[in-house]
């Protein structure tokens, strides 16, 4: 006698995975008077502008380029820089990747007392900005300094008033953001303590809410 069979249906699975970008990293551990870190994710002609405006800074420094935009073609470019000396450091990505967690290990490559998180896009005209910013920083006695170009391509710099402000511009598109060292220390940027525990698997911008979850714990003791 045929027993009657009963087969329980088939579950799919609906999960999503990423795969983890392809990054691709040529660090040299140095130190410097000044560490310029410039975070790409834009059209090429961004990072141009601001590549563009960087001989007339004034102030002797280290560069680093992050380019997560994912065009490998222009990477090719960056890569020669690299080569020629212009670029110290440099970071890419095969596909377009947030920037949070990348931008930590960037940051740790040069020992310097000030660094410049300088997103592509922002160029200065006024020969010596940096040299000004510098200066408006030191002047302020301030952790952390935001500087934008005016019409002309002028500096216009701004002590940061608060460490809820100082998160919100850490990684924004339309500020330059110089901060002493003792400042990033303290925000954790250049490090990846925490994120062990706070990644969530699987999430493309896992690493970017990470990072912030990071910095915001930190951020009530940093003034």
């Amino acid at each position: 006698m045929a027993r009657n069979m009963h087969t329980l249906p088939i579950q799919e699975d609906t999960r999503t995975f990423f795969p983890e970008p392809a990054m691709h990293t040529i660090i040299t551990k140095t130190t410097a008077p000044m560490h310029v870190a410039i975070h790409h994710e834009g059209p090429p002609e961004h990072l141009r502008a601001t590549l563009g405006c960087l001989p007339t800074a004034g102030y002797p420094h280290a560069l680093s380029v992050a380019d997560y935009s994912g065009n490998t073609a222009y990477a090719l470019h960056l890569h020669e820089l690299h080569t020629a000396g212009t670029i110290h450091n440099l970071q890419t990505a095969d596909t377009p990747v947030a920037p949070a967690a990348a931008l930590m290990d960037l940051l740790a490559a040069v020992e310097a007392p000030y660094s410049l998180i300088l997103p592509s896009g922002i160029a200065f005209a006024e020969p010596g900005w940096l040299r000004q910013m510098l200066g408006d920083l030191l002047a302020c006695n301030a952790p952390a300094m935001a500087g934008i170009p005016d019409y002309a391509g002028r500096l216009t710099s701004s002590p940061v008033p608060d460490p809820g402000t100082l998160h919100a511009m850490l990684c924004h598109p339309d500020h330059a953001l110089l901060l002493t060292h003792g400042a990033l220390e303290r925000l954790d940027v250049y490090t990846r303590r925490g994120l062990d525990v706070l990644l969530p698997q699987g999430h493309p911008h896992s690493a970017d809410i990470a990072a912030r979850e990071v910095r915001m714990q930190r951020m009530r003791s940093m003034l």
